[in-house]
């Protein structure tokens, strides 16, 4: 019981690193890109961050 949990926080933690990793790399790109970001980024950011403050639990 203690060691699913654990897996459960594992996986959780590991999809909240990914997803750090994604936005820091659209924004990298964005900035590298010196343009406006595309809705299709925007999006993916805004639901990426959605993401991070529901598992914040």
């Amino acid at each position: 019981t203690l060691s699913l949990q654990f897996h459960k926080k594992r996986r959780l933690f590991k999809s909240l690193v990914e997803s750090y990793i994604q936005i820091a790399a659209i924004s990298k790109e964005l900035k590298y890109q010196k343009k406006r970001p595309s809705l299709q980024h925007l999006r993916i950011l805004s639901l990426k961050r959605e993401d991070l403050r529901t598992n914040q639990v």
